[in-house]
């Protein structure tokens, strides 16, 4: 994937379009032109968040007015997320991702039990993307061991271990 986006993307965007994160190993890019697009005068993504709209166009958070004929808002999905926005609180009080943000991201023994969840599984969850295979076998799998149990911490954190290398 970072190969095919350095191939098709201007040298001046590498910075701003590739991830910086893992997403999964040899994930497939579907890309129906956009890279391409980058390469027009008339386009120009901005990484800037928006102070505001204007009657042209629009104020960027650094002070920076520009006019636009378009304004496209590629917002609302949370890609390193999981569950957002929902709120699911385990034991002691302490919601999912205040305990994700402790351990450094998402983090699921088998990637469908969480420490301190008692009773909660989690379909397709951390570490269960399936780079060349079907969503709907990952889910099966993980199905498979859904039942009233909880992952103890121990094996998780071997696990994190193991993946981690």
């Amino acid at each position: 994937a970072r190969q095919y986006i350095l191939s098709e993307a201007p040298v001046r965007y590498h910075d701003f379009i590739v991830p910086k994160f893992p997403l999964g190993c040899k994930r497939r890019i579907y890309d129906p032109g956009y890279l391409a697009s980058l390469r027009r005068d008339n386009v120009e993504p901005v990484a800037q968040g928006i102070r505001e709209f204007t009657e042209t166009g629009l104020m960027s958070e650094d002070g920076v007015a520009e006019d636009f004929d378009a304004v496209m808002l590629a917002t609302g999905f949370s890609v390193s997320s999981f569950l957002a926005p929902i709120k699911i609180v385990g034991r002691h009080g302490k919601s999912l991702h205040e305990q994700w943000e402790e351990h450094r991201g998402a983090q699921a023994y088998m990637g469908t039990f969480v420490h301190n969840h008692p009773n909660f599984a989690i379909l397709y969850g951390p570490n269960t993307f399936p780079a060349f295979n079907s969503i709907i076998y990952s889910i099966e799998v993980c199905w498979q061991d859904i039942a009233s149990m909880e992952s103890l911490p121990q094996p998780l954190l071997s696990l994190i271990r193991q993946i981690e290398g």
